[in-house]
This record gives structure tokens, sequence and C-alpha cells, in this order.
């Protein structure tokens, strides 16, 4: 089952990067080395003597999962995907790659090393600190893609995602003072609700009705990260709901008016109207990241 396995996640590994190195999904030619063994028959039997050994099918397993068997039938055809999205794709596609190749290093090297404990929460042996940049990275690109996928699908998949994205967010900031830096949280929902209500359109009534609905709940999140993740606290303290609703309602307004005039507008290599998801993806992971640095900088790695 082990070597199944391994078999599988080597498999798997060159899926990953045929998808943007499209040279790996074609087999290499071996017609030259074929056609050399030809001239020498002594060598040509203890070639085919080795082939069929048990050493050497485990190699030609190997070889053909990992190097030279043809999976150009299984290769994404970036021809069917929208530009704005290939463009997103295949950063995540190097990104996950790179998360994957790098994991075994920041544990059998960790220099310079941080406590896992202090990271997780669970004791185990030490892990490289570069790696945590890596998961920084990771967790700012993840979170962007969920918003920017989400906003462009559904008004119905978007708000439970802006939710998870607000609490997970205001989670992390929790744990050191507030600041004014936790605007960013709230400045990222804004984009994500302009970026859906600009990808939806407006096209019948029932689709004028969803946006307003989805705007004024989105635009209440956004209102309690701000005033909930920032100094803004103190001056509605013992009016947290009443400031959420005023706010919400303001911000879903501005949402709403905002997305109807982004929508107006037509980029050729976007796959609607409106905003192109790589540039949202783009923004939002800048905001993400740079929030992120301010967390470094006051509570360090």
């Amino acid at each position: 089952m082990r070597e199944i396995l391994t078999f599988r996640s080597l498999q798997k590994l060159r899926f990953f990067l045929a998808g943007v190195f499209p040279f790996l999904a074609r087999p290499a030619r071996l017609d030259a080395t074929t056609r050399w063994l030809e001239r020498y028959p002594t060598l040509a039997r203890w070639w085919t003597s080795l082939r069929e050994s048990p050493v050497g099918a485990n190699v030609r397993r190997l070889t053909t999962t990992f190097a030279l068997g043809n999976f150009s039938d299984k290769q994404l055809d970036w021809a069917t995907i929208p530009r704005e999205s290939a463009a997103i794709l295949r950063g995540v596609i190097v990104l996950g790659t790179l998360l994957c190749l790098l994991v075994p290093f920041a544990v059998e090297l960790p220099h310079p090393a941080v406590s896992q404990e202090a990271i997780t929460g669970i004791a185990g042996p030490p892990v490289a600190a570069w790696s945590i940049w890596l998961w920084l990275i990771a967790y700012a690109v993840g979170w962007s893609c969920l918003l920017a996928g989400a906003g462009a699908a559904s008004r119905v998949v978007f708000v439970p995602a802006l939710v998870l994205f607000v609490y997970f967010s205001i989670a992390t900031v929790a744990g050191l003072p507030k600041t004014w830096w936790n605007v960013l949280v709230a400045a990222q929902a804004a984009i994500a609700i302009l970026c859906c209500e600009a990808r939806q359109g407006r096209a019948s009534r029932a689709s004028v009705v969803g946006g307003l609905i989805a705007a004024a709940l989105s635009g209440a999140i956004a209102a309690f990260a701000l005033l909930v993740a920032t100094p803004m606290t103190a001056w509605v303290r013992g009016h947290l709901a009443l400031a959420v609703a005023l706010v919400g309602l303001a911000l879903g307004a501005a949402h709403w008016w905002g997305g109807g005039r982004l929508a107006r507008r037509s980029d050729p290599l976007a796959a609607a109207t409106g905003v192109r998801l790589d540039r949202v993806v783009a923004l939002l992971t800048s905001l993400n990241f740079l929030l992120l640095l301010t967390l470094v900088a006051r509570g360090g790695l």
C-alpha cells in the first residue's frame, strides 16, 4: 500500500506541474535510445533482462508515472478556462506545489527554528521559521480566492463565505491590541462585496432584490469587523448592535450602488461584465498580506 501511495503521490505531483508547464504532460521520446541499443545485441539482451526483472519493473513504473508517461489526456484544457481564471489557477498550482515540496524541509531543516507548540499549540519538534512566511502567503491567497470566487458564483454562496472570512480574521487579530491597521479586514470585505455585486448584475427584479438583501447583510458583516477590530469599539461601547445596524445599512447602500456602477463597465478579458477576478484576487491578497505583516511586526512570527 505504501508503494502504491508513493507512486500515486508522484503522479499527482506531475499533474500539478503539468498544469503549469504543459510540456511535462507529453511523454519523452525514446526512439533514438532504442535504435542505439539495436546496434549492440548483447547490451540489448541485458537491457531487456533488466526491464523484465522485479527491480526493472518497479523502475519502469516509477519512470512511467513520474517522467515518461503520457498524461496529455488528463491535462487541463486552458482554452476552455477564462483568461482571468487561468491567471489565478496557474499561481495557485505553483504555490500549492511549492508548499507540498517544502514541508519536509521545514521539519528536517529547522534553521532558524521556532517552537511548534508556540505556533500550533501541540508539542512537537521545532520547525523552520521561513515556513511561516509560506503559510502567510498561502493564507492570504486562499482567502482572496475564496472571497472572489464565491462573489462571482452566487450571492447565496458569498454571504456565508464573507462571514467565515470576518470571523477568522477577527480571531487572528483578537490576541493583540486594537489598531487602525485592522481596518484592512473591513476593506477586504468591502472590495469583495463590490466584486460580488458587479459580477452578479441586475438583469431582473429578483436580482435587484437579491442584491439589496445581500448588500445589507454583507454591509452589516463589514460594519461588525470595522467596529469590533479597531479602536472604534470605544466609541460605541454599550451600543454595538445599534451601531452595527446603522453603519451596516450605510455600507450596504454604498456597496450596492458601487457594485451597480462597476457592473456597467465591460472588460474584454473578464468572463462577465464588471471587474476581473485576477485583479480582485491580487488586490485582496495584497491587503491581506499587509495585515499579516502588521501582525508579525506587533506580535512576532
